[in-house]
């Protein structure tokens, strides 16, 4: 009898482990994969830890609050279910409710996208053999540039502007390394002279020379100025050029169009036009971008697409030019393919 009770007792207690293990299996399901979309990129978790941790964050936590309004900045699609994390007021998003996440758990989904995103971008092979390699010689052009580096005799400038991490490339900029010469330059706007020492970065250069096209696999290039002054438009007075696009108040306006639009994340890139209005004898662009941020009161006015003209106003133009908010944006102009 006493026999029985303990098998009894045994197989009791077995049932219970298999159904905590079977309890345990259906609130935390196992996923293959976790897809993350994060500042425009899409991130495809696959590996084991990383997946049992960014479940356990979500599916622990419990969604009965009500919707802040801060700006969607992840995108997470974990068993067919979207979470979205707003930063700005520690939130995750999972249908008409959200969840409040802790300052350690959302540094720790960033760490994990941020070592998959570094993995990704060193496991790229270049075939450095040949990234000095001439592929071709463009004899006597002008091109023009942004100010990133100038030290040991080189000034490297780039073909957009930077965003924290992320650049934003236009085909009217050229991304070149300059010999430094110590040749003459002229100030754009007083035409006043100097040498290279005048150069900072974040300086706009336009100049003429020869640009010879290298780095088969990095894209970069190697320019020439030869004997040609440079002209030097600094800084401080291209972000004024910029903010008097902003604020409507040069000779030409600017024509805005959608760059990258991120409306899942809550942002774009938007490019505008910047026509030289101080030479009469120039017919200068000097283009820039901003990052616009939608908000919950932004009015939308047409279907927001890349290379789309739009008319836009900000809430508050004081703003640094990546952290502007969207009051309104309405398409001016549908791209190519769009009319009926």
């Amino acid at each position: 009898m006493k026999k029985k009770i303990c098998i009894g007792i045994g197989i009791a207690f077995i049932i219970l482990i298999v159904a905590g293990i079977i309890t345990n299996y259906a609130e935390l399901p196992k996923s293959h994969t976790i897809e993350i979309e994060y500042e425009g990129q899409t991130i495809n978790v696959t590996d084991i830890k990383d997946i049992e941790t960014i479940e356990n964050i979500l599916l622990n936590l419990k969604y009965n609050g009500e919707i802040c309004d801060g700006i969607n900045t992840h995108k997470i699609i974990l068993h067919n279910e979207i979470y979205y994390i707003k930063e700005s007021c520690k939130e995750i998003q999972k249908g008409d409710k959200q969840a409040t996440i802790s300052e350690e758990n959302l540094e720790t989904i960033n760490h994990i996208i941020f070592n998959k995103m570094n993995k990704e971008e060193s496991s790229i092979i270049y075939d450095t053999s040949r990234q000095n390699e001439i592929t071709e010689v463009v004899k006597d052009i002008c091109i023009q540039g942004v100010v990133e580096l100038h030290h040991s005799g080189y000034i490297y400038i780039f073909n957009g502007q930077h965003f924290g991490e992320f650049g934003f490339e236009m085909e009217e900029y050229t991304r070149a390394n300059i010999t430094d010469k110590k040749q003459k330059c002229i100030d754009y706007f007083t035409l006043k002279e100097y040498d290279t020492s005048y150069i900072e970065e974040g300086d706009l250069l336009i100049c003429s020379g020869d640009l010879s096209k290298k780095g088969y696999s990095f894209g970069d290039n190697d320019f020439d100025p030869k004997s040609n002054p440079i002209t030097v438009l600094k800084s401080n007075d291209y972000n004024k050029m910029k903010q008097d696009a902003l604020k409507g108040n040069r000779t030409y306006p600017s024509v805005v169009t959608i760059g990258y639009a991120y409306t899942e994340a809550g942002h774009l890139y938007l490019k505008y036009s910047l026509e030289d209005d101080t030479h009469t004898d120039t017919g200068y662009n000097y283009p820039f971008a901003v990052k616009a941020y939608i908000t919950d009161n932004t009015q939308i006015i047409g279907n927001l697409e890349k290379g789309k003209n739009v008319k836009v106003e900000y809430e508050n133009l004081d703003m640094p030019l990546d952290k502007l908010e969207l009051k309104s944006i309405e398409i001016t102009e549908e791209i190519e393919g769009d009319a009926i």
